[in-house]
């Protein structure tokens, strides 16, 4: 990678002893640009074609990554010899896509949300048994972080005791003005809840172990009329499998002044333990405002598991499950499921009514 530049430049076609070719479909969320580089910088990824309709992010895309080819069609990606599709389309497109690049006899890696229909997602499970290619759910917030997989290792050994509670929180800037229409179409984006919360969904049910019972839920555009499809704010409320309980909580209100474009947390409480994790910052630490992962058990007092700098390996798994046929980086059963419970959630939930503006 060039850094001074900003470009990555990795050789294609299996050059420099890659193993893995992959395609690109779909560049409307700049999460691809964090899907591409992980494969690429495994080492055993090289990328050969990228489609969008789009020529502003064809562009942009083509000047980071200088190694790729523009395909005149999705067609000549579908066909290609590339092992993998990656994408972050529109919300709405990605469930359709899916099914095309697995029918193609492709694996497919899709930011999340992985769908906005419950009618798409079967679909999806119906091709992937049928063609036994692998579908890979990109949660990025839970799947790269080292912080998370140590909990869930901590709670699989049984330091932790039972899960007991989960609370989510996923506060976003909104730069209202940056933002593509389609963010603010209903059917596109597939709703607030849908769209940012999965991360959190996604979370619940890999810390606990548990299948998602929504409960109750809401959304709303609080505060942004010139925009009536959008969504503001919601939250949700749910129950496990196993007896465990959850809330999420997501919105587009982060203040211009924080450090941060967003300051997400995530809170556990089990039967033995109570932990947070202040993922993005740690809004009380200025001026560093650090990160943390804060662990207090019944039999040990408070500590900080300081983790930085580290990553949990999900690229290097998810190229491992290509290669062995295994379910290491993230099962579909587990993408599967918190994909249906987030859906559920956003088309069960009631809608608030709009702050009144003096």
């Amino acid at each position: 990678m060039d850094r001074s530049s900003g470009r990555v430049n990795i050789a294609s076609n299996g050059e420099d002893g890659m193993s893995h070719t992959f395609s690109v479909i779909g560049l409307n969320h700049g999460h691809i640009n964090g899907q591409v580089q992980g494969l690429l910088k495994t080492g055993d990824w090289s990328i050969k074609h990228v489609y969008a309709a789009e020529p502003d992010l064809l562009e942009a895309f083509t000047t980071k990554f200088t190694d790729v080819t523009v395909a005149e069609s999705e067609a000549q990606v579908l066909e290609d010899d590339s092992e993998l599709i990656a994408s972050a389309s529109i919300n709405a497109d990605r469930g359709p896509l899916a099914v095309r690049a697995l029918e193609a006899g492709k694996h497919f890696f899709v930011d999340k949300p992985c769908v906005t229909t419950l009618k798409d997602l079967e679909v999806i499970k119906a091709a992937v048994e049928a063609t036994g290619k692998k579908w890979f759910a990109f949660f990025g917030e839970m799947v790269l972080s080292a912080e998370v997989e140590w909990v869930r290792e901590e709670l699989r050994k049984g330091n932790l005791g039972e899960p007991v509670h989960f609370m989510g929180l996923g506060p976003h800037s909104l730069r209202i003005d940056s933002r593509p229409d389609w963010m603010f179409n209903g059917r596109q984006y597939g709703g607030i809840l849908n769209d940012i919360a999965s991360h959190q969904m996604a979370q619940f049910c890999y810390w606990m172990d548990q299948t998602p019972i929504p409960q109750f839920s809401r959304v709303g555009n609080l505060y942004h009329p010139e925009r009536p499809e959008f969504q503001d704010f919601g939250d949700a409320s749910f129950g496990g499998s196993k007896g465990a309980t959850g809330y999420l909580r997501v919105d587009w209100f982060t203040p211009a002044g924080l450090p941060s474009w967003g300051d997400i947390k995530q809170q556990l409480i089990t039967t033995e333990a109570y932990i947070e994790h202040r993922k993005n910052l740690d809004i009380g630490d200025a001026p560093d405002y650090k990160a943390k992962l804060i662990v207090t058990r019944s039999d040990k007092e408070t500590e900080v598991v300081d983790l930085r700098g580290q990553k949990a390996p999900f690229f290097e798994r998810l190229t491992k499950d290509v290669e062995d046929g295994t379910e290491t980086a993230i099962p579909f059963e587990l993408g599967y499921t918190a994909s249906k419970a987030i859906v559920e959630v956003q088309q069960q939930a009631i809608t608030l009514e709009g702050i009144k503006k003096p």
